[in-house]
């Protein structure tokens, strides 16, 4: 059966910082949490044998430094013949120190990283908008020739149309109606060779996000952060 805490390893408080300040840890079953320079670290306050049939084994704790463990490095201290867990208070904190340390070293470089991602983004945000405004143009482009090839197609008919008119044979009957069909196809090549009339600039496109896809090479188009096929990215 589990037992309370041993008074002797009660209200013990530990916290680094550039001034004093007020206990900073807060007790839930035996344990606490150790704040070094902003960092929060929970100890674990527990019996190391609470089954033994030996009384004295029972008060026996164990304390224990929560979260990663590097490899080689201690994370657990207990009560034995000739050590006490206070005894391993002070690698307790020099080891929260330490962790400290490099949980801040590994704050500072995904800060970095993030930074870095958010200008990798924007320069990719760039790329693709003109990517896909040169795109928009270029299917302009194609729509404007395949319109001119087609116009073309359609007045090699209408003078070869007119040349027939103009030579009527016998047996063609009233012609009228053919010259008023003639006329309408001449008006209508007109209208639709691009040709006639010089096309102007066209007016940069609203682009979508969904338009910016396929040119962020794996990029997603709402943010740094939100991640699209990160395997497939080119950094």
């Amino acid at each position: 059966m589990n037992k309370p805490v041993a008074e002797r390893h009660h209200h013990h408080y530990y916290g680094y910082g550039t001034r004093p300040a007020e206990p900073q840890y807060s007790r839930r079953d035996g344990e606490l949490n150790v704040v070094v320079n902003d960092f929060s670290y929970t100890v674990t306050i527990q019996q190391a044998t609470p089954q033994s049939a030996d009384p004295a084994k029972t008060q026996r704790l164990l304390i224990e430094l929560n979260g990663y463990n590097p490899q080689g490095r201690q994370g657990r201290w207990s009560d034995g013949k000739r050590r006490t867990v206070e005894d391993g208070l002070a690698a307790l904190l020099h080891e929260a120190e330490t962790r400290a340390v490099e949980d801040r070293q590994r704050q500072i470089d995904e800060e970095r990283a993030k930074a870095e991602r958010k200008v990798r983004w924007e320069q990719a945000m760039e790329v693709a908008r003109q990517k896909a405004i040169e795109a928009h143009y270029a299917k302009l482009l194609e729509n404007q020739v395949e319109r001119w090839r087609r116009a073309n197609e359609l007045r090699a008919f209408s003078e070869v149309l007119e040349q027939r008119l103009a030579n009527p044979r016998s047996g063609d009957g009233d012609l009228t109606s053919a010259r008023k069909w003639l006329d309408w196809i001449t008006e209508h090549i007109g209208r639709e060779d691009p040709i006639e009339h010089p096309p102007a600039m066209p007016s940069s496109p609203k682009l979508s996000n969904d338009d910016l896809k396929p040119y962020l090479n794996g990029w997603s188009p709402y943010g740094p952060e939100s991640h699209i096929n990160t395997w497939q990215r080119r950094w």
